[in-house]
C-alpha cells in the first residue's frame, strides 16, 4: 500500500511540476503579447505617447538632421512631464526651451506635429515599421 501511495504522489509531483512549467510558458507568452499591444495601442494615437516616443518620433521624422537633439530632448521632456496630448499646445518656443535650437529645424517639426494632429494618426514610416 506504501508503495502504491509513494508512486501516485510521484505522479502528481510530475504531473504538478509539468503544470508549473506550463504556467510559466504561458506567463511570458502573456507579457510579450501584452507588451506588443500596448507598443501597437500607443503608436496609434499620439495623445497615448510619453516623452520616449516623442523624441523618436521627431528623430524619426529626419534622423539625420535631428538626432544631435536627442539628449536634450528627452531630459527636457521629462523634466516637464511632456507627453504626447501635449503637442496638441507646442509652438516654436516651446521647441526651443525643450532643444531644438534651429530655426529651420522648429518650423519642420512644427509642420509635422500640424500634420499628425490634424491626422491623428503618426505620419512617418519608420514607426509604422518598429511597430511590426
Amino acid at each position: 500500500y506504501d508503495s502504491l501511495l509513494q508512486s501516485k504522489y510521484k505522479e502528481t509531483e510530475q504531473e504538478l511540476n509539468e503544470i508549473q512549467d506550463e504556467h510559466k510558458e504561458l506567463e511570458m507568452k502573456y507579457s510579450e503579447l501584452r507588451t506588443k499591444y500596448s507598443k501597437a495601442t500607443r503608436n496609434k494615437d499620439y495623445k497615448l505617447w510619453d516623452a520616449q516616443d516623442v523624441v523618436d518620433w521627431i528623430i524619426e521624422l529626419d534622423q539625420e538632421r535631428y538626432s544631435k537633439y536627442r539628449q536634450d530632448l528627452i531630459q527636457n521632456m521629462i523634466n516637464e512631464e511632456f507627453d504626447g496630448e501635449c503637442l496638441n499646445y507646442i509652438d516654436a518656443n516651446d521647441l526651443h526651451r525643450l532643444g531644438i535650437t534651429g530655426f529651420k529645424d522648429k518650423k519642420q517639426i512644427l509642420q509635422n506635429i500640424k500634420l499628425i494632429i490634424n491626422n491623428n494618426t503618426k505620419i512617418t514610416e519608420g514607426m509604422n515599421e518598429s511597430t511590426k
